[in-house]
């Protein structure tokens, strides 16, 4: 694994030596379902991100600081 993939949240995996990544919408989409704020930060970074997924994404960081703020629990940073 390069120091690119451990970047980017939507690495999916080694194919003969190359690395590759998640690039389409619907597949972006599904894996911002599972990331952390970790993750939905890094995915932010990541160049050519498509505005759906943007959106996903900050809509998921909401929601945990959100589910945060109700239920208590470790603190999210606010990027804004």
């Amino acid at each position: 694994m390069t120091d690119s993939a451990d970047l980017n949240p939507f690495y999916s995996g080694n194919y003969c030596g190359h690395d590759t990544y998640v690039c389409d919408v619907a597949g972006r989409l599904d894996r911002v379902r599972t990331f952390d704020a970790a993750a939905c930060r890094a995915a932010l970074t990541v160049p050519g991100l498509q505005k759906t997924v943007k959106v996903a994404i900050e809509r998921r960081l909401k929601m945990m600081r959100t589910a945060e703020a109700v239920l208590g629990g470790p603190k999210l940073e606010n990027p804004s």
